[in-house]
């Protein structure tokens, strides 16, 4: 019996967190793994963001669990998924929990006291979360003290240490995790994407639309947008448009109003087709964060060329990266490329190197693995 826990996100995914689980339980489908899916948020008894801070804290206090961990930490999550637990076990079924993000891994570490020896632990890892947690803490003289005192590193460290096998989103995750937990079984799970791909026509002229992706709630692509509209945007050549996609664009400021008519905020889309079509390239100028871009997989799937920081493809396999080209956070490189591929048969060239693989090409991985 299969277990998956997640946050629930998934169901109506809109950032790429959300899409990555989504993807994993679309893989599991194909590859015929039977998921019983349990998630937070229908198991959890409030969804006040105020309250959960409050109770996080008071996790923290007596518990010493780290506060982003307090945040998802649910009794009553661990109270129905034990006694389904419990039903397998008596049929003398075999259990394993996939356990998806960090923060819920706490989960692996109350049921292996428990029932020390009878569950297999999996977990689909989508960051490097105590290094993004240390990113946001910054010079936040209280939030370091919280965490000296319950350190997020020393929880991975415990939680990690209880799983049979890591999904990881990332090489470069997965390399950091080899140093620290040397004895690990584990694997790369890219972000992978189930929807079908719109084809596009050699023939068609070049559009000028760029595109930029990113949840705006996320620190490192609020940055990344301030990067766009202070430094990028005042170069971009006559005849292009920055189109923003995403979520949280009520927390962007605008440009001047002379670069007004360079951008366009077309909000969260229902339609991710509306996003690719007719896109010229995608940018991705990420200097802060860890984990992977997936709005850089995403862009490939879709056969739409990314020009990205070195920070926004670290991580993806090199076999992974034809049709990104990567620049410094200097403008004029990123103008001189988008100019560049602005000839046709250039450009048809660079959409050619993409090959971003399929979902179907790691369902064996996945049936290997959980089943």
């Amino acid at each position: 019996m299969n277990f998956f826990i997640t946050f629930g996100d998934h169901k109506d995914p809109k950032n790429g967190g959300a899409k990555f689980t989504a993807a994993f339980i679309s893989l599991a489908e194909s590859a015929n793994v039977s998921l019983n899916i349990f998630n937070y948020y229908e198991n959890n008894g409030s969804r006040n963001k105020l309250y959960r801070k409050v109770l996080s804290l008071f996790y923290f206090i007596f518990k010493k669990i780290p506060v982003p961990v307090g945040y998802f930490y649910s009794y009553r999550l661990l109270s129905v998924l034990n006694e389904k637990i419990i039903d397998a076990l008596d049929k003398k079924q075999n259990v394993t929990l996939v356990i998806d993000h960090l923060e819920l891994c706490y989960i692996a570490s109350y049921f292996s006291d428990l029932y020390p020896g009878s569950i297999r632990y999996i977990h689909l890892s989508h960051n490097n979360e105590p290094l993004v947690f240390n990113e946001r803490i910054g010079s936040k003289f209280l939030l370091k003290v919280i965490n000296f005192i319950s350190d997020y590193g020393s929880y991975e460290k415990k939680v990690l240490n209880k799983m049979d096998f890591i999904f990881s989103i990332s090489n470069t995750e997965m390399e950091l995790y080899k140093k620290r937990y040397p004895e690990l079984d584990m694997a790369v799970l890219p972000p992978l994407f189930s929807y079908k791909v719109k084809e596009k026509n050699e023939h068609d002229s070049i559009n000028k639309k760029i595109v930029f992706a990113a949840d705006f709630s996320w620190f490192p692509n609020m940055d990344a947008y301030i990067w766009v509209r202070d430094v990028f945007l005042p170069l971009l050549p006559k005849g292009f448009t920055i189109y923003i996609y995403g979520l949280n664009q009520d927390l962007l400021v605008p440009p001047v109003k002379e670069l007004e008519h360079k951008i366009e905020y077309c909000g969260y889309v229902d339609d991710v087709q509306d996003i690719w079509d007719k896109a010229f390239f995608s940018i991705a100028p990420i200097n802060k964060g860890a984990g992977i871009n997936i709005k850089v997989a995403e862009s490939l799937h879709n056969r739409v060329p990314v020009i990205a920081s070195e920070l926004a493809v670290e991580g993806i396999d090199e076999s992974m990266l034809g049709g990104v080209r990567q620049a410094s956070l200097n403008p004029e490189e990123w103008i001189g490329i988008l100019e560049y591929y602005l000839s046709n048969s250039e450009y048809c060239d660079l959409v050619d190197e993409i090959s971003y693989p399929s979902l179907e090409s790691y369902i064996k991985l996945l049936a290997q693995k959980v089943n």
